[in-house]
Parts: C-alpha cells; sequence; structure tokens
C-alpha cells in the first residue's frame, strides 16, 4: 500500500530490542494483548531487503511483506485498525 500520502502511525512504535535498529513493534494501550511488529530481513530469491509486518490480538489477524519500515508500519496498522472496525461490527 502506498498512496503517496505521509504515513503518520496511530500507534508509537518503539524498537523490540534496544540493540535492533531494524525490528520494531508497536502496543494499543487500549487492548493490552494487541502487538504490531515489523523487521527487515533478506529477500531470499535476490538482492535487497525486505520488511516483514504482522498483526496480532488473541490470534493472528494478518501478515504481509512491505519494501519500507514506513510501509510496513502502515500495513500493519491498517490491518489492525480494520480488524477492530470488523469486531465492533460484530457486537
Amino acid at each position: 500500500m502506498n498512496d503517496n500520502k505521509e504515513f503518520e502511525p496511530r500507534l508509537k512504535w518503539r524498537r523490540s530490542w534496544p540493540d535492533t535498529p531494524d525490528d520494531g513493534t508497536a502496543k494499543d494501550p487500549n487492548r493490552p494483548d494487541a502487538n504490531l511488529r515489523t523487521y527487515k530481513e533478506h529477500r531470499p530469491n535476490g538482492p535487497g531487503v525486505q520488511w516483514y509486518w504482522v498483526a496480532n490480538d488473541l490470534a493472528l489477524i494478518e501478515q504481509g511483506l512491505a519494501n519500507s519500515k514506513e510501509e510496513a508500519q502502515q500495513e500493519a496498522e491498517r490491518a489492525y485498525f480494520e480488524y477492530l472496525e470488523r469486531q465492533d461490527k460484530g457486537k
């Protein structure tokens, strides 16, 4: 997803560990079981790197790959907040 708008995160992203600048997590303060994560990995079938992203609540919500850290964070947040909307509609 890249719609040419600058991404403004809705959640606070932090390093997963102090010595891992290319591994980040975000937590929703209102849902302690929710966890979003991004990290950089080398492409398995070619040169360069890609960013893996995942959104979890009590179970996997969605996961995927992106070309940049910002795109990975954006996709993780999109998946998470769409999940919350579906949960609200189901009530």
